[in-house]
């Protein structure tokens, strides 16, 4: 009977490992990776809008579809400064990747707000994105970045949705505003791996700027060209088509310029001001200098993992 009873107790010790290491086992899949991708938003300096929303359809790696994503409206002009959501959080196939496409939609959500894409502006009139020409209710913005999941590990990729890029005021046709040129959109849209980022912010002093909004542009080392970005730029006339990113600066002076990939940078200041119809218009470039002994401002370095502390004093409208 004690034999009998031993041997009965052993077997249920070795079946209870047995399912534990099943379950520790099914828990870690060695051929995935968990992909996470967040969208955040450069702000739009039209001073007339008061929001701007898209309808995230869909989402594509490689070309092929993300399944079970569920598609999503977001107001997109209120994640600035850092803030940023979550698109999808998913265990993929752990293997290099090479692509990521944003599929926009331009009819009704789940939450029947028609259109999908579409500014509001002040006067809280609503203006559809899609332009006539684009000819389909999708758009696909297809972004190229090189990438790897690795298996059992998180990685996290940040969407910036560039709206000073990607949406442009109409002088003609059904709608005030819509998206850019497909292939312009597609340079209004970049990719960065979370890991590889760093921040550039602080506070921005000026004086004599009355009725003045100033913005804080960066571009890569030496592809600044104040000609060029000042009287805009290919088939939309993109105002700082070539900049990486931007901020607005807030009243107490402060900006903040998140998701900005390692490497060496240019900071460049405008201004913009209210003309005779109460529409604040770009001014001119403002000259600038850092208030750190030694840094220079068309030579700003950039991290991963770090904030570079930069505090700017403008010395003089122009």
């Amino acid at each position: 009977m004690n034999k009998q009873f031993l041997y009965l107790a052993t077997v249920i010790v070795l079946s209870v490992a047995v399912f534990t290491q099943c379950t520790e086992d099914e828990e870690f899949n060695p051929k995935a990776g968990t992909f996470v991708l967040k969208i955040t938003d450069a702000a739009s300096d039209d001073e007339e809008i008061k929001g701007i929303y898209i309808t995230v359809a869909e989402l594509k790696l490689d070309g092929k579809p993300i399944r079970n994503f569920n598609p999503r409206t977001l107001k997109l002009s209120d994640l600035k400064n850092g803030h940023s959501e979550v698109l999808i959080s998913k265990e993929l196939a752990a293997k290099e990747y090479g692509q990521i496409s944003l599929v926009l939609a331009s009819d009704k959500n789940d939450a029947d707000i028609a259109p999908g894409c579409y500014v509001i502006t002040k006067n809280d009139s609503r203006h559809n994105l899609f332009p006539d020409s684009f000819g389909s209710t999708y758009l696909e913005i297809p972004v190229p970045i090189t990438f790897e999941l690795v298996p059992g590990k998180e990685t996290s990729l940040v969407i910036d949705f560039d709206l000073r890029k990607a949406v442009v005021r109409n002088t003609s046709g059904t709608s005030s505003y819509s998206f850019v040129s497909e292939l312009e959109l597609e340079n209004a849209v970049r990719v960065i791996n979370e890991e590889t980022a760093g921040t550039i912010a602080g506070t921005v002093s000026a004086k004599d700027l009355e009725n003045t909004h100033i913005y804080v542009y960066v571009y890569r080392k030496g592809e600044f060209k104040a000609s060029v970005e000042g009287t805009g730029n290919g088939k939309s006339n993109i105002l700082f088509a070539n900049a990486v990113t931007s901020s607005k600066v807030e009243t107490d002076g402060s900006y903040n310029l998140p998701f900005i990939e390692e490497g060496e940078y240019d900071i460049r200041l405008a201004s913009f001001k209210r003309n005779t119809d109460n529409v604040f218009i770009f001014n001119g470039f403002l000259n600038t200098t850092s208030k750190r002994t030694g840094m220079l401002l068309n030579n700003v370095s950039v991290s991963a993992g770090s904030e570079t502390q930069l505090n700017i004093e403008v010395f003089s409208p122009f």
